[in-house]
């Protein structure tokens, strides 16, 4: 009986110092900017005991010494405290950065996206960046859903239409509204001539820039797809199609940086059409003559043809006979006009920045150089941007910013399409037994495309369909150097 009472009061003992140890912990969880953290959870780790904060932050649970506290929220990273003699805690937890996204939909408004009643969809700066493009409204196709873009040429400085999950009219423009840092701007081409005036027809099928070519992806930090109709509510009825929401970089308080890029890409023509290369200029098996307007390519076959070897205005290696005419001295192979003509392009863009402040006042300096060859020879587009923003808080409710951008901006344009001019049509429609380049390795050479001094047609344009007078279709040497744009 002794021995049952001894043991009952150790347990008793035991249980009172344990109790002693146990205290009321109160505290306060709060952010990174001292506002506090509602609803937080507070829990003893490795048990199931735990409360949660109140609306303002404030929390009181019951410890023992040596207990670790865990305390976590939504959108923040965890924190572990263990219990000493402190009775009052206040806790700051770091975010997590997996918040819920913010996306840019208006001027100076934030919204987060699940809140939004429409589809909307951002990517940063470094997307653009990887994909390399010298365009910024080129470079979302492939990483927006929904989004098409349509390149009016392969070449630079081509105008780009975008739309947003199809059409909405019959006969209006399909195009989003364009918006950066807030204000709108108008995406549509820049014309330089009237193509219907007699005197500029000949420039009929070349491309005009539109004036998204002109924003430098190198000032971009973010751009926002606002999809659908319901865009219109922030923009009006320009926006009816949808809304591309573009957020130019801007400094950090703090940070003093400076940016400096330089790169290099090139192109190249990734695949050509298939041209047939057995039979010459001519019809029903025939050699056609030169000079002639015959238009055909089902003259006799390449492989019963030679060269006679004595040059003339149109080739260098003489004329086409039969292999059995004893005229003939060289093997005859066709030319290959539309891998000859095409080249590969290098690009070159140089990038400098300057960005820095403090809690009144931050900026931003940038100019990018961009220069991109085509590869059509002697065609190219070129870009300088310069771009300036800034940021002064004058009180904690009024702050002033702005952003300026100027930008030039030129380019030398191709003709397209089935016109006289085009540079595909002379190409494709060219036999190959007419070498539009005569030999020449520089494009800008007037022996492609010009009759020489001493022959009777000195001065006009060398052309396979020329008739004596004119050439009816022209040569691309001939729409390079005479027909530029």
């Amino acid at each position: 009986m002794r021995k049952t009472l001894s043991l009952l009061a150790l347990l008793i003992l035991c249980s009172v110092l344990g109790w002693s140890q146990t205290k009321t912990i109160t505290g306060l969880v709060t952010d990174g900017n001292n506002d506090p953290i509602p609803f937080a959870t507070i829990k003893i780790k490795g048990s199931n005991i735990g409360v949660a904060a109140d609306q303002n932050g404030n929390f009181s649970i019951q410890a023992g010494l040596g207990n670790v506290l865990s305390i976590s929220a939504v959108g923040f990273v965890s924190q572990d405290i263990s219990v000493g003699s402190h009775t009052v805690l206040n806790i700051a937890l770091k975010p997590s950065g997996s918040l819920q996204e913010v996306v840019v939909t208006a001027l100076g408004v934030k919204r987060n996206k699940n809140d939004l009643g429409y589809a909307a969809q951002t990517i940063n700066a470094d997307v653009i960046e990887k994909g390399g493009q010298t365009d910024a409204l080129k470079a979302l196709s492939g990483k927006i859903a929904g989004i098409q873009v349509t390149s009016s040429t392969g070449t630079p400085g081509g105008s780009a239409y975008i739309q947003l999950r199809g059409a909405n009219s019959i006969t209006g423009d399909n195009q989003p509204l364009f918006v950066i840092d807030g204000v709108p701007i108008d995406n549509g081409q820049n014309y330089s001539g009237d193509p219907s005036d007699g005197s500029n027809n000949v420039l009929f099928g070349a491309t005009n820039t539109n004036r998204g070519a002109d924003i430098n992806p190198d000032d971009i930090e973010s751009i926002t797809v606002l999809k659908g109709p319901a865009a219109a509510a922030l923009y009006g009825i320009g926006a009816a199609n949808g809304a591309i929401i573009i957020t130019t970089k801007s400094g950090k308080a703090g940070k003093m940086q400076v940016d400096f890029s330089s790169s290099v890409t090139f192109d190249k023509v990734n695949r050509y059409p298939g041209l047939q290369n057995q039979w010459v200029k001519g019809s029903g098996g025939a050699i056609g003559t030169y000079p002639s307007s015959n238009r055909y390519s089902w003259g006799a076959k390449a492989d019963t043809l030679l060269w006679t070897g004595v040059p003339n205005d149109f080739d260098i290696h003489g004329s086409l006979v039969g292999k059995s005419n004893p005229n003939g001295k060289i093997a005859f192979v066709p030319y290959d006009n539309m891998r000859d003509f095409f080249r590969t392009a290098p690009s070159f863009t140089n990038s400098i920045s300057f960005s820095g402040g403090n809690n009144i006042a931050t900026y931003r300096v940038g100019y990018t150089n961009l220069y991109q060859n085509s590869i059509v020879p002697t065609q190219y587009f070129q870009r300088n941007s310069l771009s300036f923003s800034g940021s002064l808080n004058l009180s904690e409710k009024f702050k002033v910013s702005t952003n300026m951008n100027y930008t030039r901006s030129n380019s030398s344009q191709p003709q397209n399409g089935s016109n006289t001019s085009g540079i595909m049509l002379g190409l494709t429609r060219t036999p190959i037994d007419f070498d539009n380049s005569n030999g020449a390795t520089n494009a800008k050479d007037p022996k492609a495309y010009l009759f020489p001094v001493g022959s009777e047609y000195a001065g006009l344009q060398r052309a396979y369909r020329f008739n004596g007078a004119l050439g009816i279709y022209d040569n691309p040497f001939w729409t390079l150097n005479k027909t530029q744009y």
